[in-house]
């Protein structure tokens, strides 16, 4: 720094050979570089999540429509003739299919959720024999629709993380069926896989299983209803009122039996009481237990028995008509219904 004599106060001249100054200042301030903003990096995107995984089981949904007539390509869906939950659609080509109560001429729905745990761009494999198609969001993805032997169609679809919908529809005509379901990618190591274990999850529906079994001549109490139903639905609560004509939806007035499944939450765990009324027999489990047995050639009565309970429990009634009136009712009470007797329905949850 070079300092000169000044005139004045105001004429002090400072030079470093780097700065000029001639001001009241005697100090020479180095310039700072500005610090560079640090770079933002964004939180990772949360899963995406299109239903509460606490209403969500593990498996697809899997529903079946019988029918009389040949079929050219994958039709319209009714009422389901069986529902059941599979885990993954892997039906290699032969001639019947396990559990199924026809060999020809039925078509099949998968419907649930497919579960992403890496995101990234995805290939899916449709095998069939007859026809398929994929649905992927409700955006439909893959067509290996019509008449056909055994053959594959693919696409390649990007997918975020978490739930994303799916549906797989299917139907055989006759000879050899078959439908396989595969696909690859970062969460399968790049490698064609079954779709299966925790990809998949489908919605675990409010209500009764109901499964009715038609053509049961002669009863005089409850057959073993482990047999193929010719017809399930879902049911909101047991309450069928004794009468002479069929029951909603039902095809049939007499010799036929039906079985209703499902899980209820115990909030308040204790004793609680259960009651069945029925014409002409019934039966009631909680947790695989028969509890109350109204079974055999009777007109419209109750039975009722207490049990104790806590939690998520299995809860089974069935029942048979012979001739005559019809009629099914099934009710409980305990802490949770303010000690009142009242339908079995808030609470359940079916069992398939």
């Amino acid at each position: 720094m070079n300092l000169k004599t000044p005139a004045n106060e105001n004429s002090i001249g400072f030079n470093d050979g780097s700065c000029h100054y001639r001001s009241r200042s005697y100090y020479c301030q180095p310039v700072m570089a500005k610090p560079k903003p640090k770079a933002r990096v964004a939180p990772a995107p949360a899963p995406r999540t299109l239903v509460a995984w606490g209403q969500l089981k593990s498996g697809l949904k899997e529903e079946v429509v019988y029918s009389g007539r040949g079929m050219r390509k994958v039709p319209g869906f009714g009422k389901a003739n069986m529902f059941r939950r599979v885990s993954a659609v892997n039906y290699g080509s032969r001639g019947s299919w396990p559990g199924f109560s026809q060999r020809d001429r039925f078509a099949v729905r998968w419907s649930g959720f497919l579960v992403v745990r890496n995101p990234g761009v995805y290939r899916f494999s449709l095998k069939s024999d007859d026809g398929s198609k994929m649905y992927l969001d409700n955006r439909y993805v893959i067509n290996n629709d019509g008449l056909h032997g055994m053959r594959n169609r693919y696409t390649n679809r990007r997918l975020v993380k978490g739930q994303q919908r799916l549906r797989v529809e299917y139907f055989e005509n006759g000879g050899y069926a078959g439908c396989v379901f595969q696909y690859r990618g970062a969460d399968t190591g790049n490698r064609f896989r079954l779709v299966s274990g925790n990809a998949l999850r489908y919605v675990a529906e409010a209500g009764f299983k109901e499964e009715v079994y038609y053509n049961l001549r002669r009863l005089r109490s409850i057959p073993n209803l482990n047999r193929n139903a010719a017809m399930e639905r879902v049911v909101s609560q047991v309450v069928y009122a004794n009468t002479n004509r069929n029951w909603p939806g039902y095809t049939s007035s007499q010799n036929f039996a039906v079985r209703w499944t499902g899980t209820l939450q115990i909030r308040s765990s204790g004793r609680y009481r259960w009651s069945i009324g029925s014409d002409d027999g019934s039966k009631a489990y909680i947790q695989n237990r028969l509890i109350v047995n109204n079974d055999g050639l009777h007109g419209f009565r109750w039975k009722e028995a207490d049990s104790r309970v806590a939690g998520r429990v299995l809860v089974r009634v069935e029942y048979f008509e012979n001739g005559g009136h019809a009629g099914m009712l099934f009710r409980y009470m305990g802490r949770d219904t303010g000690n009142r007797m009242v339908y079995v329905k808030k609470g359940m949850t079916a069992s398939f």
